[in-house]
């Protein structure tokens, strides 16, 4: 039996779903690197409370969680046990596929040049504006880039070829011509873009693309964790100095977020 103690902020969809997949500290004697868990947690056990984090246009999509004595059974555990580092790579590697292969700019690019040519700005069509044709020429020539680096994993997944770091180019492709074109949209609408509710542009669509923008950065690992990654794999770059890299976590100078403080297992 596991018994799971500390929190989690930014879980998205936590209020919703019906398992946690969660990575737990289980020894506090190793590295920090080794010595995790990953277990799989109801999310009705006692002891589990979500607290929705209302964003400023109204909606909870992130979530804090808490675990005060949740005891999970040991049959939870994915993988086995103190290895759950290198079975959270492989899920953060198919979630950075899943976040950025799905993504379909062609219909977003559809979508900007219809808006610019139906929005006025200064007696005349957006799409007519030359810094409006900059910004609409910049997101197209990035989405041509992204569907040509999409179709290049893709192609790898269909040849049976594990995924590599190309996925974070792809992801970290991904989180910035999300904004990119999220942006653009709101250039065209100017003003109006900053509005959200029905008497806004196309129901505040923009608004809320822009303000949902923002996860991309974050899920499936940062924008710096997909750079570091493109650096020393793709590039060859030293990796950071980092003397702690050895040192047990029970050692470390830092707070224990989310830990396994006992557990039995049989």
């Amino acid at each position: 039996m596991f018994v799971i103690n500390g929190q989690k902020v930014w879980t998205s969809g936590a209020h919703y779903c019906d398992f946690g997949l969660g990575v737990f500290r289980t020894d506090l004697d190793v590295p920090k690197h080794r010595g995790i868990s990953t277990i799989v947690v109801p999310m009705s056990t006692p002891g589990i409370t979500v607290r929705p984090l209302r964003q400023i246009n109204g909606k909870s999509h992130f979530n804090e969680v808490f675990f005060n004595d949740v005891r999970v059974p040991v049959d939870g555990l994915l993988g086995d046990l103190n290895d759950g580092w290198r079975v959270a790579r492989t899920m953060m590697m198919n979630e950075r596929l899943s976040v950025a292969a799905v993504f379909s700019v062609g219909n977003v690019m559809a979508s900007l040049f219809a808006l610019a040519h139906r929005t006025e700005r200064e007696g005349a069509p957006a799409s007519e504006n030359p810094v409006i044709r900059q910004r609409l020429a910049r997101a197209y020539t990035l989405a041509r880039l992204f569907d040509l680096t999409t179709a290049r994993v893709r192609t790898g997944l269909a040849r049976d070829t594990i995924p590599g770091p190309e996925v974070s180019v792809l992801k970290l492709f991904a989180a910035l011509v999300g904004t990119e074109f999220t942006e653009t949209g709101m250039a065209v609408l100017g003003t109006a873009g900053g509005l959200w509710d029905d008497s806004a542009p196309e129901h505040g669509r923009w608004a809320d693309a822009l303000i949902e923008s923002f996860a991309m950065h974050i899920a499936g690992g940062t924008d710096e964790i997909q750079r570091n990654i493109i650096g020393e794999t793709v590039l060859g770059l030293p990796r950071d100095s980092n003397p702690e890299r050895d040192i047990p976590f029970r050692d470390l100078q830092r707070g224990v977020a989310t830990k396994i403080d006992r557990f039995t297992y049989t």
